[in-house]
């Protein structure tokens, strides 16, 4: 069963190492990123609705006799009242690419749902053979999202989940990220680094170069050759540090964002490095793992022990746990705040193995196979037609959202509620058809 799976899924998935390429002989400089050339940035068409107070009307009085007409009464001015600034930590922000780009929103629990219009991006809703690729940054409310129209160039944005806001970051005029190899065309991966500070591209063309994204500058490095998997504890920051490195130099990105250079580097010890497939085959978009928000530990899964999570802080302190499964998938952890850790797994007779791990003492606080309405509704057998192997927790941490991934057809696919907190099952909140690309539950601002 498992190697049925692991084959149905290698075969959805394109995985791009992060890496450089090893032709190049000389590192690209750090500290400066080059500057993005001007171009004119759109900011998407947003319906945003204002609430009209009514003007205060009096009756006209009657026409008499008197010579003198009444002093005309002053009505005050209209006010308006912006609406309220929703909570987006209710809502769940879903995208999709099947056949062009839609992306949009829903309250699983108000019934409410919402289309974003992406015409500020230069792509209309549904334009078949279209490029479009979004990726959620890990704890932020922001998205990276590629698009490209038919025989145009393609186009670099970064934007707020809401899309109330985006910024033109690049545009790809020589074509070199452009590929029709697959439908819709997948043209490269969008990969957001641990810190939120940072998007690195890596085409599907192995030709093309990658290039890293300086999400508060707007700026961007091309031909980007540093190799960046190795977890160390920065001296600087007291958190856990990127060190990246490339023709034996070394480069360390903190948690703040800043790069620095030091020979001393080289002799740092390493907390954890991942190796080029650590993603592999599952994960949906990432492949740069999550650490927790505030960037003081990471969590990972041995590559020789598949059913371990282990939990490691910046002195480099670490916490192993053992699951009841055969395996655990590394794309599924989140973290939730600080201290606790949603990850998912695989056994035989439970395929859909979900925990919440208390990231202090290893204590498993709560687990899908608990939720006896869930087992009603989906027994062992029909968990493992689904292949519920992609979920997203909510800032909170009460609400989860499992995606199915059918085997057995192309279609049909859902979203599925689970009441953490109170151990419910909420049933299915929508039909994803083919599949959904990317979905991700709002955060605080």
């Amino acid at each position: 069963m498992i190697v049925r799976l692991f084959k149905w899924f290698s075969t959805l998935v394109i995985v791009v190492m992060l890496g450089c390429n090893a032709a190049a002989s000389t590192p690209t400089p750090l500290p400066s990123l080059l500057p993005i050339f001007p171009t004119s940035t759109r900011t998407p068409i947003i319906s945003i609705t204002s609430t009209i107070i009514p003007s205060i009307t009096s009756v006209s009085s009657a026409i008499t006799d008197v010579p003198s007409l009444p002093t005309p009464e002053i009505l005050p001015t209209p006010s308006l009242e912006p609406t309220p600034t929703p909570d987006l930590t209710s809502r769940l922000f879903t995208f999709f690419a099947v056949g062009g780009f839609d992306y949009g929103w829903q309250e699983p629990l108000t019934g409410l749902t919402g289309k974003l219009d992406p015409t500020g991006f230069g792509l209309k809703p549904y334009v078949i053979g279209a490029a479009a690729t979004l990726s959620f940054a890990h704890y932020t409310n922001q998205v990276a999202i590629w698009s490209r129209l038919p025989d145009e160039p393609g186009k670099l944005w970064l934007a707020d989940i809401a899309l109330r806001d985006a910024r033109l970051i690049y545009v790809d005029n020589d074509q070199i990220y452009t590929t029709n190899t697959s439908f819709p065309p997948q043209d490269m991966m969008l990969n957001w680094l641990p810190n939120d500070k940072y998007v690195l591209v890596q085409p599907t063309n192995a030709e093309a170069p990658n290039m890293l994204i300086d999400v508060t500058t707007g700026s961007y490095q091309e031909n980007w050759l540093w190799e960046c998997n190795q977890v160390v504890a920065s001296l600087k920051t007291l958190k856990l540090g990127l060190l990246c490195h490339h023709d034996n130099v070394f480069a360390l990105m903190e948690w703040d964002g800043q790069f620095r250079m030091d020979e001393a580097l080289a002799d740092q010890e390493i907390l954890w490095e991942w190796p080029d497939d650590y993603m592999w085959p599952l994960s949906p978009s990432r492949s740069i793992p999550p650490w927790s928000p505030d960037g003081s530990k990471t969590a990972f899964i041995l590559a020789d022990q598949r059913n371990t999570l282990v939990v490691m802080n910046s002195t480099g302190e670490h916490l192993s746990i053992v699951l009841d499964v055969a395996m655990l998938y590394p794309h599924t952890i989140r973290w939730i705040q600080n201290e606790k850790i949603l990850v998912g797994g695989y056994k035989e007779n439970w395929p859909a193995s979900w925990f919440i791990i208390n990231s202090e003492t290893g204590e498993i606080i709560w687990r899908l196979e608990n939720v006896s309405e869930f087992g009603t509704h989906l027994t062992p057998q029909k968990q493992a037609e689904l292949s519920l192997i992609t979920g997203e927790i909510s800032v909170s941490g009460q609400y989860l959202v499992l995606a199915t991934s059918r085997t057995d057809v192309s279609a049909g696919n859902q979203l599925i509620l689970i009441d953490v907190e109170n151990n419910r099952f909420l049933g299915t909140i929508a039909d994803i058809g083919h599949g959904i690309n990317a979905f991700a539950w709002g955060r605080e601002d």
